[in-house]
């Protein structure tokens, strides 16, 4: 089952929480004003998804969100995705959680993720491409995520946050040429990359 959830004036939030949806399979939407509402939805129908979109066309790529992209990450019924599409701008410490580590100790998310794109990444040189290769690494390892397969990304130098209704620019940051480097030898190996370094 495939659900997307449009709206420029409701909480999307409202919607979730009158529904059941065993069979939920794939969930565009608008994020929801409570980041819990999904969680709810999630463990009410018992449902495992394969595609997470979340968008906002009101709020330009440069601007970094109000609402918390990581607490989607860690919720289970997403863990069970295989494609992830966010349209926004997305912080360092968004990037940092979906680090794989098969060695030490600590939480790893996504573990079937395969295809991202969207992402407008404020973060700082190597980073992303940290992620990428987390997500590349040599098979035959144990402990091991899915292969990436499409990955469709930006780097930003410049962002803005929201503060008391109005944007605050915050700090520029390096140009991203380790970034650059690192995902085009990716995608020399074989990974299909549609890739803007300092958009």
């Amino acid at each position: 089952m495939t659900l997307y959830i449009s709206t420029d004036k409701g909480d999307t939030g409202e919607l979730l929480d009158r529904l059941i949806l065993p069979s939920l399979q794939s969930l565009d939407m608008h994020p929801p004003r409570d980041n819990e509402a999904l969680a709810r939805l999630g463990a009410r129908s018992s449902c495992s998804l394969t595609h997470l979109g979340l968008f906002d066309e009101t709020i330009p790529s440069h601007l970094i969100p109000a609402y918390d992209p990581t607490v989607y990450i860690k919720l289970p019924c997403v863990q069970t995705i295989r494609s992830l599409f966010i349209d926004q701008a997305v912080t360092e410490a968004f990037l940092r959680l979906l680090i794989w580590d098969p060695v030490y100790h600590r939480d790893n998310y996504l573990p079937f993720l395969v295809e991202i794109s969207g992402l407008f990444c404020y973060s700082a040189d190597g980073v992303l491409s940290d992620m990428i290769s987390s997500r590349w690494c040599k098979r035959g390892t144990s402990n091991l995520p899915k292969r990436l397969t499409f990955a469709k990304l930006h780097c930003l130098r410049q962002a803005f946050t929201a503060v008391n209704g109005a944007w605050k620019l915050l700090p520029d940051l390096s140009l991203h040429d380790q970034d650059g480097r690192v995902l085009r030898d990716i995608a020399d190996q074989g990974l299909e990359l549609e890739f803007s370094p300092d958009y």
